[in-house]
Order: structure tokens, then sequence, then C-alpha cells
């Protein structure tokens, strides 16, 4: 992977802005009391990130540089979300290749939205393998598919909207 100076300029301002702005978006999530709720509250937010440097840098490699600088700064904060973040964005990288065909509007707003989605399953299965936390049971199965299904909507809303302000004002 190269990247021009312009494009590491965009990813670096890109994870500060997800990092300070996302900090907000964390704390409001509080509101909800339903588990999850924060993945489900920042969604949005971080489809909406990821698209910009995604959509305006266009190169492979992209949601796992974006992922890895992420983690490393979030890891500060708690190794189990760097690792929750830099496995949400391989299994992102991962996933958009299988949208290659698809013309480049339409695969930034179908891959950026995984990017949640995939934030959500990473936290549920790393704090419950290596915290210990069960958050995953029978009952509680059908409740977090219905919130996954809601991320990758809100998520695809993000990044719609992300991919609209770009086309308008670049």
């Amino acid at each position: 992977m190269h990247f021009k100076n312009k494009e590491i300029s965009l990813i670096g301002l890109t994870v500060a802005l997800i990092v300070v702005i996302g900090f907000l978006f964390y704390y409001l999530s509080y509101i909800f009391p339903v588990p999850g709720s924060k993945m489900v509250s920042m969604s949005p937010f971080l489809a909406f990130m990821y698209a910009l440097p995604v959509y305006k840098i266009n190169k492979r490699g992209i949601f796992f540089i974006l992922s890895l600088i992420f983690a490393i700064i979030m890891s500060f904060i708690s190794i189990i979300m760097g690792i929750a973040i830099l496995s949400a964005g391989l299994l992102t990288e991962l996933t958009s290749y299988l949208f290659y065909y698809l013309p480049k509007r339409r695969k930034t707003i179908i891959t950026t939205a995984f990017f949640p989605s995939f934030s959500f399953i990473s936290f549920l299965v790393s704090s419950q393998y290596l915290i210990g936390i069960n958050m995953i049971s029978n009952n509680s199965l059908i409740i977090l598919t219905i919130l996954l299904i809601i991320t990758y909507m809100l998520g695809i809303s993000g990044s719609y909207l992300s991919v609209n302000i770009i086309n308008r004002y670049s």
C-alpha cells in the first residue's frame, strides 16, 4: 500500500475526528438502557467518518489502515476495544473485496456500513472470550440480531449521507 501525503493527512484527520467526536456520541449513548446501544448509536457516525477516506482515496487496504490507527489510539483506553476495532476493520476489508465489481459510490455505501456491524459483533465476541462477560444467550440472540440489523441500516444511512456530501461539495 502506497499513500500520498494528502491521503495520509486525510486518514490522520479522519481518525482524530473519530476519536474526539466519538467520545461525545459514546457518552450520549448512556441515555438508552439497551445492551449494545453504544454501537447502535455510534453506527451512523462511524460509517459517515469511514466513508470519507474510503470514497476519496479508493485504494485497497484503506479499511485496514484506518482501523489499525484507530485501534492503536483506542488501545490506550482498553486493549479489548483495540482488538475489536482492528478485527472489525479486517472483516470490513475482506468484505469489501466481495463488492469490487460495484460502482465506487455504491461500493463505499455498502462496505462502510459493515464496519459498525462488525464492530458490534467483534465487541460481543471479544468481551465474551477475553473478559468472560457472556452477552450472547438464547434469550438475547433475537435482540442482538435485531440490534445488528439496526446497526447496519444506520450505517447505511451514515455512509449514504457522507458520500452525498462528498459528491455535492467536491
